[in-house]
């Protein structure tokens, strides 16, 4: 007995059936265009009224023209699409997070008119409590302004 590796009982052809049908393909697919190129130039050669060239050039314009340019236009197109649904993603996303901090803002600024309206009153509660301190502690003479900026 010697130590060698055990051989494939497989033969050569080990491809899967998908990738076999492929390369069968791919060897048919110029003899398939050549046929329907060489049967559209026998379709020009043989109408001989005004609707069948017509049918027939309408048939060329799609199969020259327009199909190819599907084709390579395709990607152009993908990539818009793409892009105009990661567009809306953003804008859902950065609304969101706006929304969050107008809320937020909203809130700070309610919160803060809150706190503030309440030291008015507190405020005012001690201007009424202390007035009449104002008039026993006031020395001046009534008239006269209390600041130096005030004349």
């Amino acid at each position: 007995m010697t130590n060698q590796p055990p051989q494939s009982t497989k033969t050569g052809n080990d491809q899967t059936p998908d990738i076999q049908q492929a390369a069968q393909f791919a060897l048919r697919a110029p003899w398939i265009g050549a046929a329907v190129i060489i049967g559209l130039i026998l379709l020009l050669l043989v109408p001989r009224t005004p609707a069948q060239v017509s049918i027939v050039g309408n048939c060329m314009t799609i199969c020259f023209v327009l199909l190819p340019l599907l084709i390579c236009l395709m990607p152009v197109y993908l990539v818009l699409a793409v892009g105009a649904f990661y567009t809306y993603r953003l804008n859902t996303y950065s609304g969101n997070k706006l929304n969050a901090i107008n809320r937020a803002t909203r809130t700070a600024a309610d919160t803060a008119a809150k706190y503030g309206d309440q030291l008015s009153e507190r405020s005012i509660g001690f201007r009424a409590r202390f007035a009449v301190l104002n008039k026993i502690i006031n020395t001046r003479p009534e008239g006269e302004a209390d600041d130096e900026l005030e004349n």
